[in-house]
């Protein structure tokens, strides 16, 4: 499924543009599985009007602008989206502020604000476990071995239980497990070193 939009299309390359040399772990190619994620779980959710699709698709493309840890303001999306002129620009924006995973738990993990937020938070998650979520945690990863490994453990071990659509919980199955095999394995080797601490 793909609207592609003109606006779409301006959001895909301004993000392009804004991303260019971050890390791994939010660079434009986590933009655009989280954009992939977020149209087949649109499809998976019966979410087909052109519209609804489109608000999915520029809250996903646009879910880490003016995210803190790479900003100073948070309001680009919303900024951006006026400027557009969008009519649903504040809608988007409202998703944009509840996708992360921090805010949610900061906010006591409420309950979406609406399937198409449900759908875009889900298809961000889904790109933090697995192969790809190992990955991206070492690309952003802070300390030493053993605290990616702890954040590992910490956060992305529970993700898939926050999942909110059915969908999600579909095309989330076995990727956890791929996290704890790999972290299992990992303290085994760093542990198996006799002068490990």
């Amino acid at each position: 499924m793909s609207v592609d939009s003109e606006c779409v299309q301006r959001a895909l390359a301004l993000m392009k543009a804004e991303l260019e040399g971050y890390d791994g772990s939010h660079d434009f190619h986590h933009v655009l599985r989280v954009l992939e994620n977020a149209e087949q779980l649109c499809n998976r959710e019966g979410i087909i009007h052109p519209s609804c699709v489109e608000v999915v698709q520029l809250a996903a493309i646009l879910h880490d602008y003016g995210d803190s840890k790479y900003y100073d303001r948070e309001d680009l999306a919303l900024t951006w989206l006026l400027n557009e002129g969008h009519p649903e620009a504040h809608l988007i924006y409202n998703i944009i502020q509840n996708v992360s995973y921090s805010k949610n738990e900061k906010n006591g993990r409420k309950e979406p604000l609406s399937i198409l937020h449900a759908i875009v938070q889900d298809a961000d998650r889904l790109d933090a476990i697995g192969h790809i979520g190992i990955m991206r945690a070492f690309s952003y990863g802070k300390g030493t071995l053993r605290d990616v490994l702890g954040h590992m453990r910490e956060k992305i071990y529970t993700i898939e239980s926050l999942l909110k659509t059915d969908g999600g919980r579909d095309m989330a199955k076995g990727k956890t497990q791929i996290v704890i095999d790999f972290c299992t394995e990992c303290i085994g080797s760093l542990n198996s070193y006799s002068r490990a601490t």
